[in-house]
């Protein structure tokens, strides 16, 4: 029996593996840098900037270098947003873990990313061009049989 509780979780992605990368990479840059950098560092870059560094020396280089910058920068931005990390409020706002995010590098704690209505509604853009689809050839088989049902009726009539 699947009960409001597993539909819930149906909605969430776990995503505790790559948010553990995140921290990790925020930790060995010594919360010092922003999430432009941070994203960069993940996604492997040769940047001037994260090389000048030596960020290429780190573990957490190109980690994750199977997603876009724009995706890791989208989970850096759902991390802070739910709390497990935080940006300064100055100039160059800088990232800093907060105790929920320890809590997931110690394993304690698990993350979860609710799934987006967009996710499911391009699910459903693309089950209606499908749709459309059919319906567009069912027209031209229609208008075929139409044709044909014309030529047999003047056939016959003539």
């Amino acid at each position: 029996m699947i009960t409001a509780a597993h539909a819930e979780m149906k909605r969430k992605l776990l995503i505790t593996l790559e948010a553990q990368k995140i921290f990790s990479c925020v930790a060995r840059m010594n919360q010092r840098y922003g999430t432009t950098l941070v994203a960069l560092v993940l996604k492997g870059s040769k940047n001037k900037k994260v090389l000048e560094l030596n960020f290429d020396k780190l573990s957490t280089y190109g980690i994750m270098r199977q997603y876009s910058e724009k995706d890791i920068k989208n989970m850096i931005n759902v991390l802070i947003a739910e709390g497990y990390m935080a940006l300064t409020e100055s100039e160059y706002p800088v990232v800093r873990l907060t105790e929920k995010a320890v809590n997931v590098l110690k394993g304690k704690e698990q993350v979860f990313k609710k799934m987006h209505k967009k996710i499911q509604s391009k699910r459903l853009i693309i089950l209606y061009l499908k749709c459309l689809r059919a319906l567009e050839k069912l027209y031209q088989i229609g208008k075929r049989f139409r044709l044909i049902l014309y030529f047999q009726t003047v056939l016959y009539v003539s």
